[in-house]
């Protein structure tokens, strides 16, 4: 059965600190020099296929490897009941098994859809983590001819099937479609929800640091989602209101 160490990428090395790097580098006899880039690279190129050699090397960051840096979207279940048995109908339903099986199709391959392609056991026998892949964009390069190139991103799942919680690692919008893939694999589409962490606080993030004796080191927000249905018309209201806002300040600067 896979270990979390097992069905970590390339791609999550790079978001590890460049110190966690060359720790890792200088525990295995390697070189720590150079960039984050360089380092990880280093250390997949050594690891990679070899998954004894995986688990040694990425143990002491096995519990942060999968974190990375990103929004969190909660579900549960409506009727309040466990997710026992979800791990057996993502076996069953799956085309392999993924708690065995680390498959990531050919790129060519990939839609928007996202697509399992590995997953690893927890701390605990209820709980484990999935990894879904999708194509997340297009990149185009201009060397002679335009050549699109598809863009990839792989997100991370987290369920905890005693208390039925699921935890979707990506960006809200993704993590629907995500949810959904899964949902269909474990059959609860119709019996699980969004669960918003902060309505009970107000949707203040500090409230909630607070209860959990935490503390609040830095957020971010990404208001570029807020204008999807924006109209010609609220675009060019916004635009006026914002000049009018500045001529009221360049007439109290006379004063």
């Amino acid at each position: 059965m896979h270990t979390i160490q097992n069905i970590s990428t390339i791609k999550d090395l790079v978001g590890l600190p460049k110190d966690t790097l060359k720790q890792i580098c200088t525990n295995m006899n390697m070189s720590s020099d150079g960039t984050v880039n360089d380092l990880a690279n280093r250390i997949w190129e050594r690891i990679r296929e070899k998954r004894d050699l995986q688990n040694e090397a990425l143990e002491f960051v096995k519990n942060r490897i999968l974190a990375g840096k990103t929004s969190i979207t909660w579900y549960r279940t409506t009727t309040g009941d466990s997710l026992r048995g979800a791990k057996q109908l993502i076996i069953d339903n799956h085309g392999f098994n993924p708690f065995k099986h680390f498959v990531i199709p050919p790129i060519d391959d990939l839609t928007s859809e996202p697509v399992l392609i590995g997953a690893a056991n927890g701390d605990t026998e209820n709980e484990y983590y999935l990894r879904f892949i999708y194509k997340s964009g297009v990149i185009r390069d201009y060397y002679r001819d335009m050549i699109s190139i598809p863009k990839t991103k792989i997100c991370t799942i987290y369920i905890n099937e005693e208390n039925g919680i699921v935890e979707i690692r990506d960006e809200p919008k993704i993590a629907k479609q995500v949810a959904s893939s899964l949902f269909a694999l474990i059959r609860q589409s119709a019996f699980m929800e969004e669960h918003r962490v902060l309505a009970p606080f107000g949707y203040d993030v500090e409230r909630l640091a607070d209860r959990l004796d935490g503390e609040v080191i830095d957020t971010s927000s990404k208001p570029e989602y807020l204008l999807d249905d924006f109209t010609q018309e609220q675009a060019e209201a916004i635009v006026d209101r914002s000049e009018e806002h500045t001529s009221e300040l360049q007439s109290l600067r006379h004063l």
